[in-house]
């Protein structure tokens, strides 16, 4: 008769988390992880929001304080939980061996990507179609920027604004990672 190998599974915290999120993956509340585990919620927090900047797992409900959020897990690849590297900004499954970023995108970032995406599909550049990217103010702002960097240039319409886009100079921009001056 053959035996199955056990992986070794360390008991760190986030071991810990890992198993309880895998034992109740459609729905695991904070608050019982810090009960059941004896956690600390600071702890907890890192290690959720880890995870779900790299995918394995989605709010369920939108509370706006943290303890009484519900996650389920939406990516499960072994036992091994994965490495969360905060420091580094990266995620490892030990399971594929696969890694994640989970560094923030500032949101000037987000939507110049979101511009070139727009004009990839041919879609017109809105403010809507820019929200998605973080606040209405905040999007105003960096068109504001992008049209006085000559990246944009606005266009009136019957129902509003269009801006039309300077994919060269956005590009660009992008590779440069520049911020505008009012972050400087």
């Amino acid at each position: 008769m053959e035996t199955k190998e056990h992986k070794q599974v360390p008991k760190t915290t986030q071991q810990k988390i890992w198993n309880y999120l895998r034992r109740n993956r459609k729905e695991s509340r904070v608050s019982d992880l810090r009960m059941i585990l004896g956690v600390d919620p600071d702890r907890i927090r890192r290690y959720m929001t880890a995870l779900q900047r790299a995918g394995y797992t989605r709010e369920i409900t939108g509370e706006h304080y943290f303890a009484k959020r519900a996650f389920a897990l939406t990516r499960y690849t072994g036992v091994l939980a994965p490495l969360a590297k905060y420091n580094e900004g990266v995620v490892i499954d030990r399971n594929t061996g696969e890694s994640c970023s989970i560094k923030r995108v500032p949101v000037f970032m987000k939507v110049r990507f979101k511009i070139l995406e727009l004009c990839d599909r041919g879609e017109e550049i809105r403010i809507r179609n820019l929200t998605e990217c973080g606040g209405r103010t905040t999007v105003k702002r960096e068109l504001q920027y992008l049209v006085s960097a000559g990246v944009l240039k606005i266009q009136k319409k019957e129902r509003g604004f269009v801006y039309m886009a300077n994919r060269t100079l956005l590009n660009q921009l992008i590779q440069k990672g520049e911020t505008d001056d009012r972050d400087k």
